[in-house]
This record gives C-alpha cells, structure tokens and sequence, in this order.
C-alpha cells in the first residue's frame, strides 16, 4: 500500500515544462515604462546561445531530482512528474558558459570546442564578465539569467533603476492591456533600431525580461506580435523569424500551453528543415525542441522516434564521439529513465562518460556531469553502492578544480546530502549540508538555487529526526529572507513556503496549513495560470489536506477538477493525468467506495502499460494498491493475480543495502 510522505521537500528547481529556467529565475518586477530595449551585439569567440551558433556540449550542472532533457537550443523538460522528495536521482541540466567581456552572464550555455579557445573563467548568472573572467563581486543589483538560450545573446542596459524587488513592486506596477502595450513598444523599438532584424532580437529579449520578471501576459503578447512583426518584415525563412517562433513557443511550454507550443515548434522545424536540409545542426536542434515538447507533454513514442533521427543523422555525419553526439545520447537516456527503461538509460549513460572521458578528460566539467546523469539512475534503482562513490568523486574533483564555493561544487554537496538523507545516514548529510551554507553568498543566502536547496533539504533532516521545532525555525527563517529578497510570489518563496505548509499538515496544524497552501495556489495561478501543472500540484496539496480533515466533499471536488484539467489540457496518457487518477483510486479506495475507486485504479494502469516500461517500480504500486481493494471487495483470486503480478516487479528490482 502507498504510504503517504509528509516530509518536508527540497527545493524544487525542476518543473513539468520544457523552460524550466524561465520559471526560476527572477523575482523582480519591471517598470514597463522605464526599460530600455537591449542593444544587439556579436558573441565574439565563444558560443552563443543557439540563435547565434548554437551548440552546448552536454555538460550538467547537477540538481534533482529526475533525468531531463539536455536539448540543444531548448531547456530541460521532466520525463516524469517529479514527487519532490529527496533522493530520488539527479537530473541533468545545463553548463555555464564561459566568459564574455561586458556582458551579463547567460544562465546556461557550454562552448563547443571549434568555437575557438574560450574565456577563463566560468560565467556566473547575475555578474558582469570582466576581462577574461567573471567579476568576483556581482553588479550592482544582479540582473540574472537575462540571456536565456533561445534568444538573442545580447549587451543588457536595462536601467538599475527600473527593477525592484519584494512585495513592494506588485503594488506600483499599474494594470496594464497586453495587447495595447506590445503594440506600442513594438512601435518604439522599430522607431528607436532602424535593422528589422536588431529590432526583433531586441524585443525577444525584452519579452523573455518580462516573462521572468512576473509580467507573463505581456512578455507571451509581445513575444507573438514580435513573430508577425518579423514574419512581416523579414520573411518566414529569416533566421530572426525562426528565433521568434522558438521564443513564442518557449514562452507558451513555460505555462503549460503545450497545445499552443506544439503546432509553433512543428512551423519552425518544417521552416528549418526546407532551408536548411535535414541534417543540418539547425534542423536537429529544432528536433531536439519539439521532442523536448513531446517528453513534456507524455507523448514518449513521438519524442523517442525525433531523438533516434536526431542521433542517427549526427553519429554518420559527425561520429559516435562529437560533443552533440553524445548530448543527443544523453537526451535518449533521459527519456529511457523517465519511462523506466533504466538498462537502456544505463547503456547509454556509460557510453557517454566514456566518450567524455577519452575526449575532454576525467576532470571535465562535462565529464562530471555525465557521471552526475549516472550516479542519479543508479540512486533512482536503489543501487546505492554505485551511487556513493560516483558522487564523492564528482564532489572530490570540483572542490580541486573550482573551489569550495563553486557553484558546481556546493551543488555537489547537495546531491551527496540528499544521497546521504535518503540512506538516513541524517549526521554525514547534516554536515555537508551545513558545509554548503557556510560557503554559500551570504549576500543572496535564500536565492541562489544551491543555497536554497541546502536550506530546504536540512530542514528535511531535522524533521526526519525529529528535532521539530529546528525545521520549523528553518523553514520560517528560509521563507523570511526570500519574501525580503525575492518578493512573496518568486518560486523560491513559494516552495519554501509550500514546505512548511507541508510540515504544519504533517504535524496536525491543518489551519495553518490551509492558510499557506491556498496562498501558493493563489500565486501559482496568478503567475502560471489556472491550468499549468504546478497549479494542479497545489490544487492536489491543498486536497490532501481536506482529506486529512475528513472534509472529502471538498477534497473529492478538487482532486475531480485536477484530473479533468490535466486530461484536457495535459492530454490522457500525461504523467500527471496518471497522478490524478491514482489520487482518485486512492481516495475513493479509503472511502470505501470501491466500484469508483477499481474505475480509476484500471484506468491509471491502461495509462502505464501504454507508456511505461512494465516492469517499472510505479506499476507495481499501483497493482499493490489495487490488489488491496481487490481484497477489500472479497475477490481475493483476482487479488492474488495482482499481488503475483506486483511481486514480480519488485523482485527484478536491484537489492538495495541497509542504510548507513
């Protein structure tokens, strides 16, 4: 039987959607009438983001807590829905770039080495490239991740003035018409940049600014009239027009609308595909983006058969070794690991440390992070004597090549922690966790993703061992500084304030829990929209917490509203539709009302025959589960069959060794 986890969760720096990045970057608010429109300007000798030229290697930095894709030109996109929990593997993401005099740090791009020797130095989201290496104080109010892979690389001159933080910002900013806004600042930026071109990449720019800055309605409607601007103007086959419609795309997959993501990427890739040839690198990063679409949206057949093509065309044109040959590698086996075909994700994964090792080295940035991908699918099986040793290493050769208060080493830390707390070794995760702070950027402690995560996750530990009134302290001091520092709506704060909702419904404290899980979804609502998956994950939390008061009525009619949005807008066989339909088997089941409870119980196993491998850890929950109604019903041979069937599963499970 499911056993319900009521502890506290690590901060969640994924989300089910492709651009992850972008909902995770700023809690700022820009004054829409103070901007200045970025000034377009060459990447000279490093690589851009793939607008430009395009191409990131397959370096990680390692975060949690399930495999994503590592697509060129596009962010990372769950291959499963993530639960949250500590320990449960480490996902692949991006590399920072290196450096570039004069320009605020991107948030994610790696050199590909015919880009020409690159800058010393790694770039650091928020601080300004100096010379040949980043600027060891950052500017002077950060302006992080302005330069998100996807759109124009540019100089930034947004005014210092004009960003606020806090919740003082929401109140200042007037309500403001989409449409009539993007319209006129369409009108300035062409009145102000003469080249048509410089003038779309320019307003991309300022779109994706204002999407990150909370202002989604008009970063979305600038974006789109930015596209027919430029379909206008330049032509559909102009390589502006084609980073438009990548834009737009980005944009709508950010808030869930994959059903508007979907036909822009296809326009795109069709587009890319006729003038370029369909083994040209443009073409098989805009495979890469739809099949990043298709991972997201459940459709694992549609993105498996995109990826093979993708690594078929690159391994005959550019060998099994070439840095994109084994991103797109890395890709597969990201998806491979969210449907449970961990033997395939395994193959693959050692076939990509191993070209990364005779290509770049052992102590390769990427390297490490292809051995993070590995160490995360062996923790994932339970195979947590492979697991450790990977991770010290990784852990080892950061501290010696970047420092103790890299960002990659304190994530290091982080992932051996959460390694460390999920085999309830609770005193070796607690130091290094309190390591991690300790080298943490006390100036920003709350907002950097690394320091984040170490506060929620020691949170965790105290609670795990019981030292109550220690996590809650934590968590309020945590949730404190990010409403000080990044404004009361910032995902961060909202994850740590959904925590200690988590926390006050594990400790019976329903009242305040209600109160703090009704304001996350209020804020998810406002900011993703009604129908976007985080929403539907605070709708459920917030069913939860009625179940656990006995007001079922109410919970019954939020988890039926969850599951009819995520079917409609999600599609039928999306991870999180299967979530909610093994929510409503669960609740119907402890209801005692079994026939309804068998309907969704049935209906949740269709979907993971039909999408996952069978012998996944996942089905075989759900087959306990059933198995148990079917007890419950007195049909105890059909019972027997599932147990059988659910056992089996299990025992083809690799044998994990006690904790400690």
């Amino acid at each position: 039987m499911a056993v319900e986890d009521n502890s506290i969760k690590p901060q969640r720096w994924w989300l089910p959607v492709a651009v992850v990045a972008l909902l995770l970057t700023t809690g700022m608010a820009v004054a829409l009438d103070e901007v200045d429109l970025p000034v377009p300007g060459p990447c000279p000798g490093t690589v851009c983001p793939e607008m430009d030229t395009g191409g990131e290697g397959v370096k990680s930095t390692p975060v949690r807590p399930s495999p994503d894709v590592i697509v060129k030109g596009a962010k990372p996109a769950p291959a499963s829905p993530p639960t949250g929990t500590v320990g449960e593997g480490v996902k692949p993401a991006l590399a920072s770039p290196p450096c570039r005099p004069g320009y605020v740090c991107p948030e994610t791009d790696a050199a590909r080495p015919e880009a020409g020797k690159p800058a010393a130095g790694p770039c650091r989201p928020g601080h300004i490239c100096k010379g040949k290496t980043a600027g060891k104080e950052p500017a002077a109010r950060p302006i992080p991740r302005l330069c998100p892979p996807g759109t124009a690389c540019d100089r930034v001159i947004l005014r210092e003035q004009t960003l606020t933080r806090g919740p003082k910002s929401a109140k200042e900013l007037k309500p403001v018409n989409p449409i009539q806004y993007a319209k006129t600042t369409l009108q300035n930026a062409t009145k102000k940049i003469k080249n048509p071109a410089q003038a779309v990449d320019a307003l991309n720019l300022q779109a994706v600014t204002l999407f990150q800055g909370g202002q989604r309605p008009l970063g979305v409607e600038l974006a789109r009239q930015t596209l027919v601007y430029s379909q206008k103007q330049l032509g559909e086959k102009h390589p502006a027009t084609l980073a438009s419609l990548n834009n737009l795309a980005e944009l709508y997959q950010a808030q869930g609308q994959y059903d508007l993501a979907e036909p822009v990427l296809q326009q795109a890739l069709a587009i890319t595909e006729k003038i370029r040839g369909r083994k040209n690198p443009e073409t098989l990063a805009s495979q890469n983006r739809l099949a990043a679409l298709y991972q997201a949206e459940g459709k694992y057949a549609e993105a498996e058969q995109l990826l093979q093509q993708v690594l078929n065309k690159q391994e005959k044109a550019l060998g099994s070794k070439h840095t994109e040959t084994l991103a797109s590698l890395n890709n597969l086996a990201a998806l491979y690991w969210g449907q449970g075909r961990y033997a395939e994700a395994e193959r693959l994964l050692k076939q990509v440390v191993a070209g990364t090792e005779t290509k770049l080295g052992p102590k390769h940035p990427d390297t490490l992070a292809s051995l993070n991908s590995l160490a995360g699918l062996y923790q994932a099986q339970g195979r947590y004597d492979r697991a450790e040793p990977l991770f010290k290493r990784i852990l080892a050769t950061n501290e010696k090549t970047l420092g103790p208060k890299h960002p990659d080493t304190l994530a290091s830390l982080n992932n051996l922690a959460a390694f460390y707390q999920a085999r309830g070794r609770y005193k070796e995760a607690e130091r290094l966790l309190k390591r991690a702070l300790a080298d943490s950027d006390k100036t920003v402690i709350g907002g950097q993703p690394e320091t984040l995560s170490s506060l929620n996750s020691l949170a965790a530990v105290y609670q795990a061992q019981g030292r109550k009134k220690e996590a809650e302290r934590l968590l309020k001091q945590t949730l404190d500084k990010q409403e000080k520092t990044l404004g009361k709506e910032h995902p961060a704060t909202l994850t740590t304030l959904d925590n200690l909702a988590d926390w006050y419904r594990s400790q019976g404290r329903y009242k305040e829990a209600e109160a703090y899980y009704k304001r996350v979804l209020a804020a998810s609502e406002k900011t993703l929209g009604a129908k976007h998956p985080v929403t539907l994950t605070n709708q459920t939390n917030l069913a939860k917490l009625y179940q656990a008061q006995n007001r079922n009525a109410e919970a019954e009619s939020l988890y039926q509203q969850v599951l009819a949005v995520s079917q409609k807008e999600l599609g039928p066989d999306h991870p999180y539709t299967l979530q909610s339909l093994n929510n409503l088997a669960d609740f119907y089941r402890l209801q005692g009302r079994y026939p309804e409870a068998e309907f969704y119980y049935q209906r949740a196993l269709g979907v993971l025959e039909r999408t996952t491998s069978a012998d996944r850890p996942e089905v075989a929950a759900v087959l306990e589960n059933y198995a148990d109604l079917l007890r419950k019903m007195e049909r105890a041979e059909e019972a027997t069959e599932i147990e059988t069937r659910a056992k089996t599963i299990r025992d083809k499970q690799p044998a994990a060794k006690p904790a400690g």
